[in-house]
C-alpha cells in the first residue's frame, strides 16, 4: 500500500476488507442461495442490507487485524 497518513492507511485497509466481505456475501449468495442464507442470514429475515453491512464491517476490521495489527504483535 503507498504511504500516506495513518489514518488514511487503515481506512484504505478497512474499505478494502470491507469490499471483500460485500464480495464473498454476494459470491456465496450466487454460488448457493439457500446454504448461504443459512448460513449467512444474521437476523433470519432474508440476506439484506443488514446483513451485508454486519459482513462489511466484520472483514474490514479483519483486515485491519491481520493487515496492521498482528504484525506489529509479532514485531515485539
Amino acid at each position: 500500500m503507498r504511504g500516506g497518513h495513518p489514518l488514511n492507511v487503515l481506512a484504505r485497509t478497512f474499505f478494502a476488507g470491507a469490499l471483500a466481505g460485500f464480495v464473498f456475501l454476494i459470491g456465496a449468495s450466487a454460488a448457493s442461495p439457500e446454504a448461504a442464507a443459512a448460513l449467512l442470514d444474521l437476523y433470519r429475515d432474508g440476506i439484506d442490507v443488514k446483513d451485508a453491512l454486519v459482513f462489511a464491517w466484520l472483514f474490514g476490521h479483519a483486515a485491519i487485524l491481520i493487515h496492521h495489527i498482528l504484525p506489529g504483535i509479532a514485531r515485539v
